[in-house]
């Protein structure tokens, strides 16, 4: 995100340079989702962006890879269940990305649902079939069922 941040000032001194209109730079959506987490909100926070995407997309920048950076900080908390809703939300968003789906088989793996980590990360192969990632998680998730069958 950091270099992100450089490559939006970049182009922002480039247009000035050119003298081309400068566009305002809307806050990235993870500014409020790090704040609904801190308040113990997120669950409220992402009904209402489901809600009213027109309002919060008017002021906020949505990016997929913003939205997971704040799930995987859950994650690394074991804040699970808000990094479910928070990759969920993904899911809706950007229904056609292999990573969300391969994001959400991580953590289905880490909470040790193995079969539907495994259906996640199905999904995310058959949207990019090079995922190496998603290719060796299948292959762990595999001697956990063998060694586990579900009941």
């Amino acid at each position: 995100s950091y270099s992100q941040e450089l490559q939006t000032i970049k182009n922002r001194i480039w247009s000035a340079l050119i003298e081309e209109e400068i566009s305002d730079i809307k806050p990235k959506l993870s500014n409020l989702l790090f704040t609904a987490c801190a308040d113990k909100n997120l669950g409220v926070m992402v009904d209402s962006i489901s809600n009213h995407p027109t309002e919060f997309e008017s002021h906020y920048q949505f990016e997929e890879f913003d939205i997971n950076t704040v799930a995987y900080r859950l994650m690394e908390a074991k804040r699970f269940d808000e990094a479910f809703i928070l990759l969920q939300m993904n899911m809706r968003l950007y229904s056609d990305s292999w990573n969300v789906y391969d994001s959400m088989g991580e953590l289905q793996l880490n909470i040790e649902n193995y079969v539907t980590a495994k259906e996640y990360y199905e999904k995310s192969l058959i949207l990019n079939p090079r995922n190496v990632s998603a290719e060796n998680a299948l292959k762990k998730i595999q001697i956990k069922l063998d060694s586990n069958p579900p009941k």
